[in-house]
């Protein structure tokens, strides 16, 4: 099951994304749990730079990526998952 995560959903699958983003470079605020528009312009970023439509909601295809171990990094290198 993957949690729809766009602007104004808050819970732990918010957060987990917020830390993943953080990971790869792309978000720098706090993960707080709560997507705003710092969020969604997070996960656009992140769209753009894997190929993936870009409409700031991590749906399932987005989280698969983003939690995958050829998720790109903000400054395009592969990031390996540990």
């Amino acid at each position: 099951n993957v949690v729809l995560v766009k602007q104004g959903v808050r819970g732990d699958a918010v957060t987990r994304v917020q830390q993943r983003l953080t990971q790869l470079g792309y978000y720098t605020a706090n993960a707080n749990g709560l997507c705003k528009a710092d969020d969604v312009a997070a996960i656009k970023a992140f769209q753009r730079m894997n190929g993936l439509a870009a409409d700031g909601v991590a749906g399932y295809d987005t989280q698969v990526k983003l939690f995958s171990a050829s998720a790109k990094t903000a400054g395009g290198a592969i990031a390996v998952a540990g």
